[in-house]
């Protein structure tokens, strides 16, 4: 995945690589319906002590239900909470601007619908 960096130093927008280090996937089909349960590991290399965020998005179908977002970062397991979507966004915007590591997923498109998960204010391992 290649994320931004906003550099505190000189207020200038990076790009940086953050590598994935893990995937596990794993299916089920019962009673008519499929069930896909994801797991992607990243990690953050980056060289300086500054936290990043990071955007992943990933294609779904229309039909698709998203029925749970989990997070996990470090040992600490964050579970998304559905809100209105601009309530949503003010909350992770005044998370990120209190220095606290934020979680916003939100589901989008109209031909090509999407899920974008935004991870904010991740430190170096």
């Amino acid at each position: 995945m290649i994320t931004r960096v906003i550099d505190p130093q000189v207020k200038e927008e990076r790009q940086v690589l953050v590598p994935l280090k893990h995937v596990n996937l794993q299916g089920r089909i019962e009673a008519g319906h499929t069930t896909l349960d994801a797991q992607l590991s990243f990690v953050n290399l980056s060289e300086t002590d500054q936290p990043i965020e990071c955007t992943f998005e990933m294609p779904i179908d229309q039909q698709t239900v998203i029925t749970k977002v989990l997070v996990q970062i470090d040992d600490r397991i964050v579970e998304a909470k559905i809100k209105a979507k601009e309530e949503a966004k003010e909350q992770y915007v005044d998370a990120m601007a209190a220095g606290n590591t934020a979680v916003y997923a939100e589901r989008s498109g109209k031909h090509q619908e999407k899920i974008t998960l935004k991870l904010g204010n991740l430190l170096p391992n």
